[in-house]
């Protein structure tokens, strides 16, 4: 059922988005524009969003299942890149650059205070942009170990920003609220992994 019908040259635009679907609450909000739909920049731009999207879920979800079932190794760059190659839909090249950068990252780790390269960002953008311009291994190793640097500055700031949950942990030990506790762990272990899923 249409709840509301606008007409506006601007398509759609920050107070629809904003305050309109707060108190309509629609299921879809459609879009009709002749211009829109043929002009091939908006599908490249509508298409690199969606791909970006499923990369940045991809990146979260391995992230997620890596702390969270005990470090079966899914962040490593050979199961990065394959996942990668498989939302992207080009699995042998994601396999093939996983590959190639396993061998890279192989022998880097943590080591007492040092922060390493983070392999999975790396892998991840790598894969992606050898995927997307139709390039090879040489394109992904080009991006993926600035990628992977970038993102090695970035650890202690987002480890730091769980901390932010530490007043909300510490009222429910006092209470004794281990419910609570188990809630809040998944959330707090997201809490780093949704910003490096957007980077």
């Amino acid at each position: 059922m249409v709840e509301l019908c606008r007409v506006d040259d601007r398509m759609l635009h920050g107070q629809v988005a904003v305050t309109w679907v707060n108190q309509v609450a629609p299921d879809a909000i459609l879009i009709a524009n002749d211009e829109a739909a043929t002009n091939e920049m908006s599908k490249l731009e509508e298409k690199l969003m969606m791909q970006a999207v499923l990369v940045g879920l991809t990146v979260f979800a391995l992230e997620f299942i890596e702390t969270w079932c005990s470090y079966p190794m899914t962040t490593r760059p050979l199961i990065v890149g394959t996942a990668i190659g498989i939302v992207l839909g080009d699995v042998a090249t994601g396999v093939t650059v996983g590959a190639s950068l396993e061998l890279v990252f192989m022998g880097v780790m943590a080591i007492g205070g040092t922060v390493p390269p983070d392999a999975c960002s790396g892998t991840a953008v790598g894969t992606a942009y050898a995927i997307i311009l139709g390039q090879g291994v040489e394109t992904a190793f080009t991006l993926a170990i600035p990628a992977s640097i970038l993102c090695q500055t970035l650890f202690v700031p987002l480890v730091a920003l769980r901390s932010l949950w530490s007043p909300m942990i510490d009222k429910m030990v006092a209470k004794g609220d281990y419910k609570g506790l188990q809630r809040m762990m998944p959330v707090v272990s997201a809490t780093m992994y949704v910003f490096k899923a957007l980077i």
